[in-house]
């Protein structure tokens, strides 16, 4: 179980940083940071509407909205830092 969510992440974080790194290279800084703030973004409504649910159901979508969001910003981040300066 664990080493398919440490693929998973690893995957988000691979995929995150490739975005991050494109729209870095061809926007600038300042607009690649979307990636990372609709990552953040997307955990918290996940968030809220686990409130509704039962704990049983709550808890596994707030493991995995929390698994993909670290390794998904972290991935985005590391991309803006690695594309440079850009336009």
């Amino acid at each position: 179980m664990y080493a398919q969510l440490i693929a998973i992440a690893g995957l988000a974080a691979l995929i995150a940083a490739l975005v991050g790194w494109a729209m870095a290279r061809r926007y600038g800084r300042r607009r690649a940071l979307v990636v990372p703030m609709l990552a953040i973004a997307a955990a918290i409504v996940s968030v809220f509407r686990a409130y509704g649910l039962e704990p049983d159901d709550a808890l596994p979508r707030l493991a995995i909205a929390m698994a993909l969001t670290g390794p998904a910003v972290a991935g985005a981040l590391v991309g803006l830092m690695v594309a440079g300066k850009g336009p």
